[in-house]
């Protein structure tokens, strides 16, 4: 620190001795001046408390205790504010200091509401309320925090009272100490995606794509993905620079809501793709649609613009054209379970051609479809680019449909390159293969709803187990298993299925739970005997004491536990639930064209 050069401190040539005026010791130590204590203690709305380590603050202590200066003389000569509350504690031992190891001097932190260990549970409920997309916004953590200090008899700030919430400056001090967390926004994900991605669906998935692989002998070439994406008419416009303070920036578009033109493309697992096929929401196609369009594309029209049954055919026939298969070289064709996708003319056509066709399991689509992993994300973002910068060059115009071929031979080949066409099959686990590439850690959000009700797949019903959402020690949360870090009483939570009644059906315990009323997820009962979806085990570790110095056992859960909502049953009447299913085989084939004919006779 630098000081003044008028009131620069002369400790360090001050003699120990002691003088034979106490008085005159005293003055000489305490003279430094006010500027120089101020900025040696600057305030501090949050953090540490500045609590200069200076060798006076020892000096004052020996002096003291050798020279036996009365306190009183000690109180009038010391300026600093800090020396003086530590002198004035309860007198020093009426001033008779012998020991002053124990003195702590120097940077200090403030109290703090919880101690490490109760932070470490917050935060990894914190994560693991995340992990299952129902995670915690930063006012409803202010409110956690108070109620949990309120529980626990802790001591916090009277403001807390005032406002029931934490305040600010805790928050964000809360931040600093767990770096690991941090405000995000959210994307929105529908409950039939969140509960449609479990353990059940993806093993069926992988043991399809297994089983073809292995009869098959298929490579990397020979396996396809297609799916269909919307491009608009209107961009959502790009950042620009603008004069700073003004309220409304504005950017030109072509109309406030835009035409929809379906592109459908498909891609192979050795990052090549063919030519898309483009869907125009008119009566009738006419060639000059898809004149600016990538070369060889082709393309059709319906009065929607979405993809429909005679659409997606005429695209199978262009498949075909460009892959060259046939009976003696096949191919695995990987698509979702889109009504236009699985009608009975496009499955024959793909049996007759040599074409597998395996779906993907329903609302799934964003885990397991490699397009839409890696490749029409950055098509939609080079999409929006090149029709901004088409607006800026033909200005006082409208963008058309049958603008939109051009636009897509710009931001198509710069998206689907060789890297993420291969990057998206690699992170789904199509190619190269890896039926465990999705960890615990991607399950969470199918736990919060279960299904039950009369299912027409037999193969659903596989071994109920139970998914346990339990407190363990862990360092970094994999999330892998909905963890926790340890607390000091067992107060494991348990969302399990009950025992249902087929012989290799796991038992199903509960752990020891200090609150059942407050800390246990409601367990609902499965009557039916088949089970729509059921949810594997998770491992989890014996949960290790933490030490804990509040009143009372300190759990988020037992104040806030985690959503659990009510089993949603899948009625009988209407359509059928989709499943995983390699369509091109001969009974999976069969039975399609019964329900077909089924539908008809009830028409």
């Amino acid at each position: 620190m630098n000081y003044p050069p008028s009131s620069q401190p002369k400790h360090s040539a001050l003699n120990l001795t002691p003088p034979a005026s106490p008085d005159n010791v005293l003055a000489n130590m305490f003279a430094f001046s006010q500027s120089d204590l101020a900025t040696r203690s600057p305030s501090t709305k949050t953090g540490t408390r500045l609590i200069p380590p200076h060798p006076l603050i020892f000096l004052t202590i020996l002096h003291t205790s050798v020279m036996r200066v009365s306190l009183p003389k000690v109180e009038q000569n010391c300026r600093h504010a800090a020396l003086l509350a530590l002198l004035m504690g309860e007198k020093l031992e009426a001033a008779g200091i012998r020991e002053t190891s124990s003195i702590i001097v120097g940077y200090s932190r403030h109290r703090q509401v919880f101690n490490a260990g109760q932070e470490e549970k917050l935060r990894q409920y914190l994560k693991a309320a995340s992990a299952m997309y129902y995670g915690l916004s930063p006012r409803e953590v202010r409110q956690l925090a108070f109620e949990l200090a309120k529980k626990n008899k802790l001591r916090y700030a009277e403001s807390w009272n005032c406002h029931g919430m934490a305040g600010k400056d805790w928050f964000s001090s809360f931040l600093k100490r767990n770096p690991q967390l941090s405000i995000r926004k959210p994307q929105a994900t529908s409950l039939s995606r969140a509960t449609s991605f479990n353990r059940t669906n993806v093993k069926s998935f992988f043991e399809n794509l297994a089983k073809i692989l292995d009869r098959e002998h298929l490579e990397a070439k020979d396996i396809w993905n297609v799916d269909e994406t919307g491009v608009t008419t209107v961009q959502a416009p790009g950042k620009i620079i603008a004069t700073k303070g003004v309220k409304q920036i504005g950017a030109m578009t072509s109309g406030e809501r835009g035409t929809l033109v379906t592109v459908a493309v498909a891609v192979n697992a050795q990052g090549n793709f063919i030519p898309p096929h483009l869907v125009f929401p008119r009566k009738r196609f006419y060639p000059h649609f898809i004149r600016d369009a990538p070369t060889g594309s082709v393309g059709t029209a319906n009065g929607s613009g979405w993809m429909q049954e005679e659409d997606f055919l005429v695209f199978l026939q262009h498949f075909v054209k460009h892959t060259r298969v046939s009976i003696h070289c096949k191919v695995l064709l990987l698509l979702d379970n889109h009504a236009s996708h699985v009608s009975i003319a496009a499955i024959d056509f793909c049996k007759q051609n040599g074409v597998i066709v395996l779906t993907f399991p329903p609302h799934c689509s964003h885990k397991l479809l490699p397009l839409d992993r890696s490749v029409f994300g950055p098509f939609e973002r080079n999409m929006n680019r090149a029709l901004d910068c088409w607006m800026k060059t033909h200005p006082a115009r409208t963008a058309t449909i049958y603008d939109l071929p051009g636009l897509v031979a710009q931001a198509l080949p710069v998206s689907a390159t060789p890297k993420n066409i291969m990057a998206g099959f690699q992170c789904s686990g199509i190619w190269p293969f890896n039926s465990e590439i999705f960890g615990d850690d991607d399950f969470p959000p199918s736990s919060v709803t279960q299904f039950y009700g009369h299912s027409s797949h037999s193969h659903l019903r596989s071994e109920p187990t139970a998914v346990t959402i339990a407190h363990t020690a862990i360092s970094e949360p994999t999330a892998a298993a909905i963890a926790h870090t340890a607390i000091s009483e067992p107060t494991a939570v348990t969302i399990a299925h009950t025992a249902i009644s087929e012989p290799t059906a796991a038992a199903i315990a509960h752990t020891a739970i200090s609150e059942p009323t407050a800390a246990a997820i409601a367990h609902m009962a499965i009557s039916e005997p088949t089970a729509a979806v059921t949810l594997p085990a998770a491992t989890i570790s014996e949960p290790a004491a933490v030490p804990s110095t509040s009143a009372g056992d300190f759990s988020p859960v037992a104040v806030r536990p985690f959503p659990k909502g009510e089993a949603r049953k899948v009625s009988a009447k209407g359509r059928k639930r989709k499943v995983t299913a390699i369509l091109t085989d001969t009974p999976v084939k069969r039975a399609m064209e019964q329900e077909a004919e089924e539908r008809k006779r009830k028409i």
